[in-house]
């Protein structure tokens, strides 16, 4: 409620329906995660607005960024209609790691492709060339880390068809960052988030591949290797 209710806010202040005080207010408030009763009439008091505007539905439309073969921006695609059929986009997955383990994620079964799939930390479509920024964003909203730093270590370009009405088309960016601390999962994106051994999930990517999602099965021993060759690792050779 608090993410939508931001995300609503600052579509009321685009079409000046409140002013840069009253949004500023109510941003704080969201944040603080107080007036949940507040913010629900804000959210219901927008719907009605966008009724009469004739911008019904417009919060709860969500874009990707299409691009081309080398994540030269092309435009702005709804996400819907850039999943239905199959529309290179920009992704990124982060891939959080300490001593010899990868912080993995079971996602949620909910979710309109590979629900109950394990993948990487988190991943996501950034609006922006900031990446790592948005990737942090990201990280927090889903499993509720906010301390790490992210460092790019390479990119890739992966095509699934789940079914004849729902494609995976991304020009993916792959992070990984060092943390060992305290999350917490949010449970419309997330089911269950473990740590793994290094060794254990190579095993696993071998005869379990049915359990992870596509682009994890791909990028994962990349980045696995990527760790084993960093000077000074803790990673088994």
């Amino acid at each position: 409620i608090i993410k939508r209710t931001k995300t609503v806010l600052s579509q009321m202040k685009k079409f000046n329906y409140i002013t840069q005080e009253e949004y500023d207010s109510a941003v704080a408030e969201a944040e603080a995660g107080f007036k949940f009763e507040k913010q629900e009439r804000i959210l219901q008091h927008f719907d009605r607005f966008c009724t009469m505007q004739g911008y019904a539905g417009l919060e709860l439309k969500k874009y990707v960024l299409e691009v081309d073969l080398f994540d030269n921006p092309i435009g702005k695609q709804e996400k819907q209609a850039a999943h239905t059929s199959p529309v290179l986009h920009r992704a990124f997955s982060v891939f959080l790691y300490h001593d010899n383990k990868l912080l993995i994620q079971k996602r949620a079964k909910h979710k309109y492709h590979s629900g109950g799939l394990w993948a990487n930390t988190c991943c996501s479509h950034p609006q922006s060339d900031d990446i790592a920024r948005e990737a942090k964003e990201r990280l927090f909203e889903e499993v509720g880390i906010s301390q790490v730093d992210l460092k790019q270590i390479f990119c890739f370009t992966y095509f699934h068809q789940f079914d004849e009405h729902l494609y995976e088309y991304e020009y993916d960016h792959v992070l990984v960052g060092e943390f060992d601390g305290n999350y917490k999962i949010n449970p419309d994106e997330v089911e269950e988030l473990e740590w793994i051994d290094i060794e254990n999930l190579t095993i696993d990517l071998i005869k379990k591949p049915q359990i992870f999602a596509p682009w994890f099965l791909l990028a994962a021993p990349k980045v696995i290797e990527y760790l084993k060759n960093q000077p000074n690792n803790c990673f088994l050779k």
